[in-house]
Parts: C-alpha cells; sequence; structure tokens
C-alpha cells in the first residue's frame, strides 16, 4: 500500500521539478531563439536597402558622368581655331574695358599643376596661352 502512494508522489515531484527547472529555460531559450529571427530579419532589410542604395548610386554615377561627358562634347568644338580663339579673347577684354596687348602661343604653361591621371581616360590636348592686357 506503501507503495502506491510513493509512486504517483514521486512522479508528481519529479514533474513539478520539471517544470521548475525546465520550463523557464525553456521560455527564455524560445525568446532568445525569437530576438536572433528578428535580427536576422533586419540584418536581411539592411542588406537588401544597402544593395539598393549601391545599385542607385552606380547608376547615378553613370547617368552624370554621361550627363557631363555629353555637355562638355557639346560646348567644344571638334576642331580647333584659333582666329575664332582670338576673338573670343579680343572680345571678352573689350568688355571688360581693357587693351589687349599681345597674345602668344606657348609649349609649356607658366604654372605647373600636379594632376593625379586617370588610367582609364585618354588626356586631352593641352594648349597654352600667354595673354598680356593693359587697361
Amino acid at each position: 500500500m506503501k507503495r502506491v502512494f510513493t509512486i504517483p508522489i514521486l512522479f508528481f515531484l519529479s514533474f513539478l521539478l520539471i517544470i521548475y527547472f525546465i520550463l523557464p529555460s525553456y521560455f527564455d531559450f524560445k525568446s532568445l531563439r525569437q530576438e536572433v529571427s528578428e535580427k536576422e530579419i533586419k540584418v536581411q532589410e539592411q542588406k537588401v536597402y544597402l544593395s539598393n542604395l549601391q545599385e542607385i548610386s552606380e547608376n547615378l554615377e553613370k547617368e552624370t558622368e554621361s550627363e557631363s561627358l555629353e555637355k562638355i562634347d557639346f560646348a567644344l568644338p571638334d576642331k580647333i581655331s584659333f582666329a575664332s580663339l582670338l576673338n573670343f579673347f579680343q572680345e571678352k577684354v573689350s568688355e571688360s574695358g581693357l587693351i589687349l596687348k599681345s597674345l602668344a602661343q606657348t609649349k609649356t604653361s607658366v604654372f605647373q599643376l600636379e594632376e593625379e591621371e586617370i588610367p582609364s581616360r585618354p588626356k586631352p590636348k593641352e594648349t597654352y596661352f600667354n595673354l598680356n592686357v593693359g587697361g
């Protein structure tokens, strides 16, 4: 008879101990797993957002570069006419109320600027002028 009562009581006590020790750990584990999944979702969203930003940035660079090059190509003449360039300088000097004393084409620049060379782009042809203006 004594055995009949002790076995159910032991089962009940073991069940209570399991609930008391294991259940809180299980709930902690479940909440941590949920936090991890939320953070993984946030990381995925940030990756998508950053990839979209990168794609937009590349598109803007391409558009800006092509627009700038088109504007430059449109503004620059195909052939250089030194007569029209001389006329342009003379008009601008006279608009400023000055007198053009001399205009000479030189082979080198008076100013030596250090520029970074970009290997993918061809170097433009450089022409230097010395303008002497008085007024």
